[in-house]
């Protein structure tokens, strides 16, 4: 798989043509995503919301993302009592950011969430009884269903200056996290009591004289509802994000960056605790229309290694456009390689990027972003 996505890739080097001119760049949470996370050295940024707080930012950016990832739908083996049971996951992103210049100064306020979701649901088996004495007929039907939700959100504010070939930044995070864990068990619970004067042992007469027996105007009185919740839990924590970026020359002006970042700085204790990630990066940028870059992290008692390669092209004749893919790898405790696009019209753009860990189902980013 990866041999094909190397001669793909090289297809792309290959027939892309260079043009002189820089092209706008989309979302950047989307971008980095196609990148594989790579972020410590990427230049010439959107915004920050997730990548390097120094980054130098160009023009006015204004961008919506949102993406899924592990979206699965199960059907189980009933267990005893079951009649049927299903498993469900899906994780939601949704996101924004304003980001822009001031002389030499960048800024960017952004929100960023994350909702995961695991639920199973179960239907038991319908219990039904007759009672001839009291000429009472009642049913039970009970829908169980066991969530494993968690909500993790981020107001994020940023700025950055530059200092000659230099640039120093910081990001200010409002990090929350509200989990849920627990089970809900709904139940139908019929009870009708028809008069002595049915025969009991005619269904034709049974069965339509239970059926007016039942209270349709007020249906409440039949369902129940518990909620059995072990965790209920929201925690808010601030956080903070620093960052350095420093450019030079080698075949060109500033083709050449470096960078440093460090993650969480406070290493707050959430629910999910986000720890403290040191991390140091190079990008290289021959022309305008091609940039790589490789980080190298270190948290958690644990290193992380990140390669992304991006080559865009943007034209003016007959209209102003865009094109851009991206190819990256990130080595943590597994391998997750991913691929992004991105198409342009004048000052929009629309990213896509997709990501693929070999132990979970792949995730899908998308976003648009709005240059003015």
């Amino acid at each position: 798989m990866q041999k094909k996505w190397g001669l793909w890739f090289l297809g792309v080097l290959v027939f892309l043509p260079a043009i002189q001119a820089d092209w706008v760049k989309g979302n950047e949470i989307v971008r980095l995503a196609g990148l594989g996370n790579t972020r410590v050295a990427t230049s010439r940024q959107s915004g920050s919301l997730v990548g390097n707080p120094a980054a130098s930012i160009n023009g006015n950016n204004l961008s919506f993302q949102w993406g899924l990832a592990n979206l699965d739908y199960q059907s189980l083996i009933p267990q005893a009592g079951f009649h049927t049971q299903n498993r469900i996951s899906l994780d939601f992103f949704p996101g924004f950011y304003y980001a822009r210049p001031f002389g030499k100064y960048n800024l960017h306020i952004g929100f960023i969430g994350r909702f995961k979701n695991k639920t199973q649901i179960g239907m038991e088996h319908t219990g039904s009884e007759y009672i001839i004495n009291e000429q009472r007929f009642l049913a039970k039907a009970s829908l169980v269903s066991t969530y494993d939700l968690l909500w993790q959100s981020a107001w994020s504010f940023g700025l950055s200056r530059q200092i000659g070939t230099n640039h120093l930044g910081f990001r200010i995070k409002a990090s929350t996290q509200e989990a849920k864990v627990g089970q809900i068990l709904s139940s139908l619970n019929l009870d009708a009591q028809h008069n002595s004067d049915v025969n009991v042992n005619d269904p034709r007469a049974l069965i339509p004289a239970v059926i007016d027996s039942l209270d349709f105007a007020n249906p409440s009185q039949y369902l129940e509802r518990l909620d059995d919740s072990r965790i209920n839990q929201k925690i808010t924590k601030y956080d903070l994000d620093f960052g350095y970026q420093s450019y030079f020359s080698f075949r060109k002006v500033d083709d050449f960056c470096v960078g440093i970042m460090v993650e969480n700085m406070l290493q707050r204790k959430l629910i999910q605790q986000s720890f403290t990630q040191f991390g140091v990066g190079i990008s290289y940028q021959p022309n305008n229309w091609m940039l790589s870059g490789i980080d190298i992290f270190r948290g958690a008692q644990r290193f992380s290694f990140n390669f992304g390669l991006e080559v865009g092209t943007s034209w003016e004749k007959g209209f102003n456009g865009g094109v851009a893919v991206r190819f990256g790898i990130q080595q943590n405790r597994e391998t997750t390689p991913s691929l992004g696009v991105q198409i342009a019209l004048g000052g929009s753009t629309w990213n896509y990027a997709w990501q693929r860990k070999t132990t979970s189902i792949g995730q899908h980013f998308f976003g648009s972003a709005i240059r003015f």
